[in-house]
């Protein structure tokens, strides 16, 4: 069936921690949460911070057991402080990630007051290296196939541009090994897992914003937009 509804992208800083708790919910509801775990232990980014510290406390378990001797008790230790030095630097790291916000999709339905979630982009901000993590896109079954997944894609960029104006922006994919992380950068950005925003803007950021407008307009559906004006701060 053709989609002809009115969509409204929005970024309000007042709700969008808000939008990005209801694109977690979607992406590990009960059908969905023991999938999305048994993926996240095929990232990179989970043997990184958590697969190699293990490894690293089983083997300061057994060595003292195949080994027994006072040297054996150092090594053991040593690799005990090493493990628990790899996990904190992991919090660190993923600390630096920055807090989550959302931009959020409603259908835009003429003299009514209430507006419907349909779908939205959760993203992290780093603020120190002013990078903007797309860190999750979730549309709603009843509305995908209407472009609402490009729009999203495009207010994140939008905004980014906005923010170009104070500083150079990197828009980048959280976990890319991720098969929904995968699906955003092989649909939206031609296989791209970082893409620059500055102003004036590069031309990969030209191509970039174009497929995605030109994708949108093939789309019945209309969108509008609300995004912070130019002297709001990001970062």
């Amino acid at each position: 069936m053709t989609d002809t509804r009115n969509f409204l992208i929005v970024f309000d800083p007042a709700s969008g921690k808000s939008v990005a708790k209801y694109v977690v919910r979607g992406f590990f509801g009960p059908r969905e949460l023991p999938q999305a775990l048994a993926r996240m232990l095929l990232t990179v980014e989970f043997f990184v911070f958590v697969g190699i510290p293990i490894m690293l406390l089983i083997a300061a378990n057994v060595i003292p057991v195949l080994f027994p001797g006072a040297a054996t008790e150092t090594v053991s230790l040593s690799l005990t402080l090493i493990a628990v030095c790899w996990l904190l630097g992991g919090l660190v790291r993923i600390g630096r990630y920055g807090s989550g916000s959302g931009i959020g999709c409603y259908v835009n339905e003429p003299g009514s007051l209430r507006r419907e979630l349909v779908g939205g982009l959760r993203m992290r901000l780093e603020r120190r290296d002013r990078r903007l993590w797309i860190a999750g896109l979730l549309v709603e079954p009843s509305c995908r196939g209407a472009g609402v997944g490009t729009a999203l894609m495009l207010a994140a960029f939008r905004l980014a541009q906005q923010q170009a104006a104070h500083g150079p922006v990197i828009v980048s994919v959280f976990a890319p090994s991720h098969p929904a992380s995968k699906a955003i950068i092989a649909r939206h950005l031609d296989g791209a897992q970082v893409v620059q925003v500055t102003s004036p803007p590069s031309d990969e950021l030209n191509r970039t914003i174009a497929r995605l407008e030109d994708a949108l307009r093939g789309s019945p559906a209309t969108f509008e937009w609300q995004l912070p004006g130019a002297d709001y701060r990001l970062f």
